[in-house]
Order: C-alpha cells, then sequence, then structure tokens
C-alpha cells in the first residue's frame, strides 16, 4: 500500500516538472515592458516550442526577408524597403507571449505581403489570431489573396490584454516564392498617432497634383515652379521611402539635410537637374552623410556654388550610376567612403588640378555627375592623377591609356605583382610609397589588385577603355564608357571654339552608329537625361551584335548646348506630368517640344499618351514619328 501511494505521489511530481517544462519555454519569451510608444516584435522573441512558430521553407528572418535581404514592399504603387519586420515562406507561423506588453501596447500594425523582389510572383494569404489560453483562438483579421505585385496590406488591430499573438501565412496552393513578409511589424501603444512620425515638409503626389490641376498651365509654370519641383522630388525618390528614411535615420540629421533642399529655391533646381535615381536610399544616405560632413563650406562666398553642385552630383551618381572599373569586366555599385571621395575631388579642383578649372566650375549637373563618381579606389585617386603627369607631360599623351599598358589578356593576381622581391622595383617605377599605395598582400594573404596592376600587367580593349575613363575623370573630365560589337570603347567630352559641349569616341573600332550602352543586356551605362534607356532605344551590344544607343549623348549634349531652352521645356514638362487629363498632358508635351524640339522625354511620354488614349490614326503616329 505504501509503495503505491509512494508511486502515485513520484507520478504527480513528475506530470507537474513536465508541466512546468513546457511553460517555461512559452513564459520566458515575454520581456521587460520597453519605455517608448512602440515595440517590434522583431525585437521580441517567438514562441518556438511545440511548433508554435514554423516556415514553409528556409528559416525565419528578423529584420530581413526569408533570403537574408532588406524587406521591401509596394505602398501605393512604390517599393519600400524597411528596416525592421519579419520575414517567413508560407505556409508560415509565428506565435508571440504578449503578456508583459498588451496591457499597454495595445494594437498590433504592421504592414503584410509578399516581398517585393519576387516582381510579381507569390501568393499568399494572411490570418492574425490572440489568445489568452494557447487553445482557443480568435481571429481578428483574415486576408484575400495578395501577390508581390499588390501593395501592402495596413493593418491596425486590438490586442489589448491577450496572452498570446499568432501570425498565420498561407501558400494559398502552390508555395512558389511565398515570400510572406511582416513589415515595420510592431506594438503601438493605444493613444499614439502613427502620423506624428511622418515628415511634414513633404505630401504624397496626389497632394501637388490637386493643386496643380486647379490652374492653367502658365500659372503654374509662372508662379507654382516651386510646387512642381517638390512634387519632382516626392516622385524621384518616393513619398514613403522619405518618411521612412527620416523616421528611421539613427543620426537624427535626415530631416534637416531634406529641409536644406526643400526650403531653398536654387538646392531644389539644382536637384531636379541632376537626373534620375536608381536607388532613393542609398541616395538619401549618401546625400545626408556628404550634407552633414560638408554644410560650412557650401556657404562659401567664392566657391559654395560648386561645392554644393559637387556633393549633390556625387549623391546621384554613388546612388545611381555604375563605374566600370580597369580591374574586373562586371562592375559593382559605388562602395567607397563618400566623405572621402567628395574630400579628394574638392583637394582637386582646390589645388588647380582641374584641366579647365573655369569650365569645370560651370559645368551642369549631369556633367558633373560623370565626373564625381569614378571607379579608382579613394587612396589611388590624387596618385592616379599625378602619376599621370609625372609620366607625360604632354596632355594628349597623358590622357591616352594606351600609353600606360601593353594590349594583352589580363592577369592582376600573378604572384610576381605581390612578391616581397619586386616591392621595390615597383614602388619605384609607379611612385607607390609617396602616394602610400599598399604594396604585396593583404593581412590575411589574400589579393587586391590595383590601378598599377593594370599598367604593369596590360589589358584588353575594356581595361583601356576604363583606365582611360579614370585618366580624364581625375582631371576634371567628363568621361563614361560604351560598347561595340566584340568591343569596348569610351566619351570624353571636351569644348569646341564656339564653347559648345562635344564628344568623341576613344579606343573606337566601330563608330558611333554602332555603339551602345549595354552588354548582353548588364553593364548598364546611364549617359546624358538617360535617354540611352528609353524603351525603344537599341541598348545591348555582344559579340556579334551592335546597338545605337550611344548616339542618344549626341542629342543630349545638343541639349546642354542649348541649355536655357532646355530647361524651360524641361519645366513644361514636369508641369505635364502633374495633370490627369491625357489630352491636356498632350498639348504640353506640345508645348515643351515647340520650345525645344529634340527634348526626348517629350516624345517618350507622347508616345504612351497615344497608346492610352487609343483614338489615334495611322496619320496622327505618322505625324508624331516625323516630329
Amino acid at each position: 500500500m505504501k509503495k503505491t501511494v509512494k508511486f502515485k505521489i513520484i507520478s504527480i511530481a513528475l506530470m507537474l516538472l513536465l508541466l512546468v517544462q513546457l511553460m517555461l519555454p512559452i513564459k520566458s519569451y515575454a520581456t521587460d515592458v520597453p519605455t517608448k510608444n512602440y515595440y517590434y516584435i522583431s525585437d521580441m522573441d517567438y514562441i518556438s516550442a511545440n511548433k508554435w512558430s514554423y516556415v514553409g521553407w528556409g528559416k525565419i528572418k528578423k529584420d530581413k526577408n526569408i533570403e537574408g535581404k532588406k524587406i521591401s514592399l509596394l505602398v501605393d504603387g512604390e517599393k519600400v524597403f524597411f528596416n525592421k519586420g519579419m520575414g517567413v515562406h508560407a505556409t508560415s507561423q509565428l506565435t508571440y507571449d504578449i503578456s508583459t506588453y498588451s496591457n499597454k501596447y495595445t494594437r498590433f500594425v504592421a504592414k503584410l505581403g509578399v516581398d517585393s523582389s519576387k516582381n510579381g510572383l507569390g501568393d499568399v494569404w494572411f490570418k492574425i489570431s490572440v489568445s489568452n489560453d494557447g487553445k482557443d483562438w480568435k481571429e481578428i483579421y483574415k486576408s484575400d489573396p495578395v501577390t508581390s505585385q499588390n501593395n501592402a496590406l495596413e493593418i491596425d488591430l486590438n490586442i489589448k490584454n491577450y496572452k498570446y499573438l499568432r501570425l498565420y501565412a498561407d501558400q494559398n496552393g502552390s508555395n512558389a516564392v511565398d515570400h510572406a513578409v511582416y513589415a515595420d511589424a510592431r506594438l503601438v501603444e493605444e493613444n499614439y498617432n502613427i502620423k506624428t512620425e511622418l515628415f511634414n515638409e513633404i505630401e504624397p503626389l496626389s497632394y501637388y497634383d490637386n493643386i496643380l490641376n486647379k490652374n492653367s498651365v502658365e500659372e503654374n509654370y509662372k508662379d507654382n515652379l516651386e510646387l512642381v519641383f517638390k512634387r519632382e522630388l516626392v516622385n524621384r525618390l518616393g513619398y514613403w521611402n522619405i518618411q521612412t528614411a527620416v523616421r528611421d535615420d539613427s543620426t537624427k540629421t535626415m530631416k534637416e539635410t531634406l529641409t536644406w533642399i526643400l526650403n531653398d529655391m536654387q538646392n531644389l533646381q539644382l536637384f531636379i537637374e541632376s537626373g534620375n535615381i536608381n536607388n532613393s536610399e542609398k541616395f538619401l544616405i549618401a546625400l545626408n552623410n556628404l550634407y552633414t560632413n560638408n554644410k560650412k563650406i557650401i556657404g562659401d562666398d567664392k566657391d559654395g556654388l560648386i561645392y554644393k553642385k559637387m556633393l549633390i552630383a556625387l549623391a546621384f551618381a554613388y546612388s545611381s550610376d555604375i563605374p566600370a572599373t580597369p580591374l574586373t569586366f562586371n562592375s559593382p555599385m559605388a562602395s567607397y567612403d563618400i566623405n572621402k571621395r567628395f574630400d579628394l575631388v574638392k583637394n582637386l579642383y582646390d589645388n588647380n588640378l582641374m584641366l579647365y578649372k573655369e569650365d569645370f566650375k560651370n559645368y551642369e549637373m549631369e556633367l558633373l555627375r560623370f565626373i564625381m563618381n569614378n571607379s579608382i579606389a579613394n587612396d589611388e585617386l590624387n596618385w592616379l592623377r599625378e602619376y599621370a603627369e609625372y609620366k607625360y607631360a604632354d596632355l594628349n599623351k597623358r590622357l591616352n591609356p594606351y600609353n600606360y599598358m601593353n594590349y594583352i589578356h589580363p592577369k592582376y593576381n600573378q604572384d610576381r605583382l605581390y612578391s616581397k622581391e619586386n616591392e621595390k622595383q615597383f614602388n619605384e617605377k609607379y611612385l607607390l610609397d609617396k602616394y602610400n599605395i599598399k604594396y604585396g598582400l593583404n593581412d590575411d594573404e589574400t589579393k587586391t589588385p590595383k590601378t598599377w596592376m593594370v599598367m604593369e600587367a596590360g589589358g584588353i580593349c575594356w581595361n583601356i577603355s576604363r583606365l582611360g575613363q579614370n585618366l580624364a575623370k581625375t582631371h576634371g573630365i567628363p568621361s563614361v564608357g560604351v560598347y561595340q560589337p566584340a568591343h569596348e570603347a569610351y566619351l570624353n567630352y571636351s569644348l569646341n571654339s564656339d564653347k559648345k559641349g562635344i564628344w568623341s569616341l576613344g579606343n573606337n573600332i566601330f563608330g558611333w552608329g554602332k555603339s551602345s550602352t549595354s552588354w548582353y543586356g548588364g553593364n548598364v551605362v546611364r549617359l546624358l537625361f538617360n535617354w540611352n534607356n528609353k524603351s525603344f532605344t537599341v541598348k545591348p551590344a555582344n559579340d556579334s551584335k551592335a546597338g545605337n544607343s550611344a548616339g542618344y549623348q549626341l542629342l543630349g549634349q545638343a541639349a546642354l548646348n542649348e541649355y536655357d531652352k532646355y530647361l524651360e521645356s524641361y519645366f513644361y514638362y514636369l508641369i505635364a506630368n502633374s495633370y490627369s487629363d491625357l489630352n491636356k498632358k498632350e498639348e504640353i508635351y506640345n508645348k515643351s517640344l515647340s520650345i525645344l524640339d529634340i527634348n526626348l522625354d517629350d516624345y517618350d511620354k507622347l508616345i504612351t499618351i497615344y497608346k492610352e488614349i487609343g483614338n489615334k490614326t495611322s496619320t496622327d503616329w505618322k505625324n508624331l514619328a516625323k516630329k
């Protein structure tokens, strides 16, 4: 009898211990209540015990999508990146113990969807539930199916006094690329107004359009250009990307930088004149860094304007243009220290090392954009500029890349370029010590090719072309690469006897008619106004095929040579973009063309409008083609 009672006591104790062990993993996920107005769920631990959290593929990601990249969703048709959130793959489930929070943080706020990096793929629906005991779950939200081409689902749900929060994403059939994300997902205080986070110096595009549409075209040109420019800034950067950049800026300086641009008409116009932006997040960070570090000198009476132009042009080029390096064919986006790069180019200007300093000072923003973003490493920029002058006093020889290298297939990892026994020889030949160019292997015994190795070991057409571009840019001359069949050439800028800008082909074989701006569809080059990348241009070249998109550089330069007319035409073009009536748009684009009949942006928009209106005759199309 005693043994039986003892056995029962032990059994009950073991069951209680087991129950405690099951409960502990769940309760341990709750932490101290934060003191701010909201708390991100990616800063909490999800409950993994009992399969309360799982994914259909891969691993649950905090502050990244399932592929480990930055979370992105479409918001009002705009691709927006998020620093915070959760990445999963449907079918998936995330469960959180919110008992420590939900009496104070009574709302669950998030943007849901399939990560926009999937470009229209993926198909998911979401369900959100709450519970107090982990058994009975109350559904508080269920979505329709969405794909990565749909706008984010924005939710603001009551979770007050609940113990558990569960986020479920269903694969809705096939689970192919169902990369579900919970962007900006957080627990929010009951009375916290999320709109207070908004940067109030900008508005959505619809705000500007509503105002501008009420006025005549001429009224907008005469009285509302500042509003037109602000609209275009929001159009290029994206309303929500700006808001996210301001809110997530750890330095708390982004708001000041944007206010500097937005509240000064000269700054706004310099922004407008600088062209397209491919990566608004990278641009905003770059501009903020540059302005914060250089805001004192851009007020300088003598050179403040050119410093300001250089600063803005560098932010544009750094964020959007691929600088072609002679060291590797597939060039990466720029990743150098942008503040150091600005200082280096500024020093070239200050120390009269720009060949044509006064011309440089008056360059339009489009031309400065070519110069500021150079593929050469920061620690080699001064070396290349001064070594070239040391090597050749004659300017024509100095800027000709063939004078530095032999035509031979490049091998920049060969041991002789890094061996200790050759250090003295190469130091003396290329002045490496004088300019603090590190020689030899890296500390971890790896090899990093340097520009002097291109000169020493030689290269083929693309190495030659890109060294030529770097030589030009370090002398303050706009330069850019182009492609020809099985060949790479480059374009250099100069002024003719009438002080008009012209472009010449360097390392040329096939001429302008067979020069293009993409190699097999990749390594895309941007030329003046980005006109070469219009949908109707022939861009790709390869080993046997020629494009002709490089010729649009000549058209762009013709517009630069009549810059006042171009700006007037372009401002009418921007005004037209704000109107909703297609016939009105057509009228304004034609007005713009009457001022400058080579404004390719107008023709591009007219083609789109003709398609949308749908009632254009063959004669109408023929007349447009004649223009």
